[in-house]
């Protein structure tokens, strides 16, 4: 793998996000071994969101300051929920050879945008968003 193209992310804004506007807080990680479950909060709404991604390989958790290369212009996608599909952690991990799920290709990664904290999933399928009310 070229490694210059990881200094250059490529994201697109998963679509259903759109349904919520602004830039959440991450208030919350759950995992339980089936589900990985991210609360979020939205400075114009009264009650959580959640973002629950199942078939989950692995996830972390970085402030936004450690991500810079996802801000710049050009790269930065419109919304709070984006597939990555180049310049991540997933093309990062892809680099070592113990890296099962490189042979598997089941992956996909994810990015919550989070005021102050970040999440990056790595998930065989998209999150399903709960934003309804109580």
């Amino acid at each position: 793998m070229d490694t210059e193209r990881l200094k250059i992310p490529v994201t697109s804004k998963l679509p259903g996000s759109g349904i919520l506007s602004g830039i959440p807080e991450v208030t919350d990680i759950n995992y339980d071994l089936l589900l990985l479950r991210i609360t979020l909060q939205f400075e114009n709404r009264a009650h959580p969101v959640y973002v629950d991604f199942e078939g989950v390989r692995g996830f972390r958790v970085l402030d936004e300051g450690d991500l810079l290369e996802f801000w710049r212009p050009g790269t930065r996608s419109e919304g709070w929920l984006w597939r990555v599909s180049e310049g991540g952690w997933l093309d990062l991990e892809n680099l070592r050879e113990g890296f099962t799920s490189r042979v598997t290709g089941e992956c996909q990664e994810f990015l919550i945008a989070g005021v102050n904290d970040c999440v990056n999933v790595l998930a065989a399928d998209e999150p399903r968003i709960n934003a309804s009310e109580p």
